[in-house]
Order: structure tokens, then C-alpha cells, then sequence
């Protein structure tokens, strides 16, 4: 009997330590949403709610966004201003009446919470801004050594700027990096890319005119 009882209290702790080990199924294991763009690439400033689309993936019912304007201030967009919701994109609509660079984090229900994403409001409308197409390669592996990206677009100026945010949101220097020579469409950077997570590349040529944000993923 003593041996029976030994036996019955060995499988409820072997079950209770298996169940301890499972993954709860409303917060899977790397389900951390990623923003990877912001869309229409040029947004104006306005003083009334516009609807911004936001895209990257692992966005679930429930998430919310914080939303810091260009002076630093934050602020919360509740669920009722996310509209179309997919697992890869939602619209978000708020009043962007600063010109300048915003930051928005997503936050899902169970948490998990993206790295800061970068995207920039224009004073005006007027000009032809440059654009950013694509950034390649669009990832890679940490490292402190020098990695080359290759950007392609329109519109870039010989004496354009580069505005490059770190996973935290940090801006890190990167005017002295360009390689090579700067074409309408393209040019080349050299940069060190130490931390793993998201950086958001921008481009500002001499007029004042701002690209969109691209997103590098760094492993």
C-alpha cells in the first residue's frame, strides 16, 4: 500500500511539472510584434486625425500603440483608433501636427513589445522629397565591424543626410559613413551594427525634405 501511494503522489508531481512547462497559447514564444514600414511614405502634419498604415507581423487583437511626437512627448493609441487589424498590418489614426520624427512601440496583450520604429511627418507638401525603396542586405548579424548596405530610391541629394536609430530609438552617427558616390537613386553606407534588434534608416537632403523609414533587421 505505502508503495502504491509513493507511486500515485510520483505521476501528480511528474504532471504538475509538465504542465509548468508549457507555453501558455495567448503568449506563444517569440511572438514579439516588428514594425518594418509606415505607410503613405510621405505624411503631412495636421492638425486633425489622419489614418496611418502601419506593417511587419505578430500584431494581435488588443495591442496598442505609444506614439511619441518629435518634442519627446507620448502618448497612448487605444484600441479604438486601431482599425483593420491583420496579423501583418493595421491602420492607426491620430493627429500628427508636428513636422519632425516620430517613434511608435506596439504592445501586445500579453506584453510583448516591439523595438521603437521611426517615421517622419513633413511640414509641407512641395518639392520632391526622396524615397527610400529598399535597404539591402535588410538583415543581418551583430557585429562591431564595418557592414556595408546598399540603398536604393529617388530623389537623393550629393549632399544628402543619413539619420539611422538605434533598437532603443538612440540616433547613431553615420553622416561620415556614405560610401562611394551618392546617385539620385542610390548610395551606399558603412556602419556598425553592434546590437541585435531594429534600426530605422532615414535620409534628409539639404532642402529639409525627409524620406520614409526603413527598417534593418539585425539577429
Amino acid at each position: 500500500m505505502r508503495v502504491s501511494r509513493i507511486a500515485v503522489i510520483a505521476v501528480i508531481l511528474v504532471g504538475l511539472a509538465a504542465g509548468c512547462g508549457r507555453s501558455s497559447p495567448t503568449n506563444p514564444s517569440g511572438s514579439s510584434p516588428q514594425v518594418s514600414s509606415v505607410a503613405p511614405p510621405q505624411i503631412l502634419r495636421e492638425d486633425a486625425p489622419q489614418t496611418v498604415t502601419i506593417s511587419g507581423r505578430n500584431f494581435v487583437s488588443g495591442l496598442t500603440v505609444e506614439l511619441t511626437d518629435p518634442a519627446g512627448g507620448s502618448k497612448t493609441v487605444e484600441r479604438s483608433e486601431i482599425q483593420a487589424l491583420q496579423p501583418t498590418s493595421f491602420q492607426m489614426i491620430a493627429t500628427l501636427s508636428m513636422a519632425g520624427a516620430y517613434l511608435i512601440r506596439i504592445k501586445n496583450p500579453s506584453g510583448d513589445q516591439s523595438d521603437p520604429f521611426s517615421f517622419i511627418v513633413q511640414a509641407e507638401a512641395g518639392g520632391n522629397p526622396p524615397h527610400i525603396d529598399s535597404v539591402s542586405p535588410a538583415s543581418v548579424i551583430h557585429s562591431a565591424s564595418i557592414q556595408v548596405f546598399a540603398v536604393a530610391g529617388a530623389n537623393f541629394s550629393s549632399a544628402l543626410s543619413v539619420t539611422l536609430l538605434d533598437p532603443s530609438g538612440q540616433p547613431l552617427a553615420v553622416n561620415g559613413a556614405i560610401v562611394g558616390t551618392v546617385l539620385p537613386g542610390s548610395f551606399q553606407i558603412g556602419v556598425s551594427l553592434p546590437q541585435t534588434g531594429t534600426y530605422t534608416l532615414t535620409v534628409t537632403n539639404p532642402t529639409g525634405e525627409t524620406s520614409n523609414s526603413v527598417a534593418i533587421a539585425v539577429f
